[in-house]
């Protein structure tokens, strides 16, 4: 009996949806943050936010594609 490759499932809108918001969020920095936020609110919101989205992309079938947006943002923020 043959077996059929495996095939990459098209990308959902909600999957794309929550990969932009991955992006966004990994770009955006707490000095961007309210005034009002202190600087260790504005980095623990900002972090939680993050870890909400990265699961929202899990359950949207995109998991892989955001552990890359994640390790890519690692490696652009750590020194070298």
């Amino acid at each position: 009996m043959e077996t059929m490759p495996p095939v990459s499932p098209t990308p959902s809108p909600w999957s794309q949806l929550c990969l932009r918001r991955l992006h966004r969020l990994l770009e955006l920095t707490p000095e961007a943050a309210p005034a009002e936020l202190t600087p260790l609110e504005a980095f623990a919101l900002l972090e939680w936010c993050r870890i909400a989205v990265y699961a929202e992309c899990h359950a949207a079938g995109a998991g892989e594609a955001a552990r890359t947006l994640l390790r890519g943002a690692r490696r652009r923020l750590s020194p070298t």
